[in-house]
């Protein structure tokens, strides 16, 4: 690695530790997962675990696996494009909405969601509780490019149990929140 945090494919490293840096844009810590890029801007490491930022792009696709996360709140903030999300507290309160651009949804942890991205693309920030923003680099492919993969990324199903168990993550493949819309 060189002084400027650069690999020789192009990714960027982040400092791994509290300290000033700077992303120009295009840069960070870039991963492909299914058709999709995540990329991660600060991560728990950087914070000391208090939190972690990573943006998410895709094309307008399925359903990501239903999921929650029993230690980790999370956020969806649509950048561009349109986003539908289902969110289950499971006390009760459900929520099934579409979310454009400049919108926000704050996810406890805990609570049961998916989204699909609705758009013809979208691109979305999450800010999280500090360490979860590595599950993407976990179950996809890192990668140079600030693009979106040519070809889909599809992790393994033990790629999710193994990326469920590091990150505290527990995956509900049983539930179909878009059942109720058919």
């Amino acid at each position: 690695m060189t002084k400027d945090n650069r690999t020789h494919e192009g990714w960027t490293r982040l400092p791994g530790r509290p300290r000033p840096y700077l992303l120009r844009s295009g840069e960070g810590e870039h991963s492909h997962m299914v058709d999709m890029l995540a990329t991660v801007l600060v991560s728990g490491d950087e914070t000391d675990g208090q939190f972690g930022l990573q943006l998410v792009e895709g094309p307008r696709g399925d359903v990501i696996p239903g999921h929650l996360h029993p230690g980790a709140h999370h956020t969806i903030w649509v950048l561009d494009g349109a986003v539908r999300v289902w969110a289950d507290d499971l006390n009760g309160l459900k929520v099934a909405t579409t979310l454009e651009r400049d919108d926000f949804l704050f996810i406890p942890a805990g609570t049961l969601h998916t989204f699909r991205i609705e758009s013809r693309t979208a691109r979305m920030a999450g800010i999280n509780t500090g360490g979860f923003e590595r599950y993407v680099h976990a179950l996809g492919v890192p990668t140079g490019s600030a693009s979106l993969p040519v070809e889909p990324v599809a992790p393994r199903p033990e790629d999710y149990r193994a990326g469920g168990a590091e990150f505290g993550i527990e995956f509900h493949p049983e539930w179909d929140p878009t059942a109720a819309e058919r």
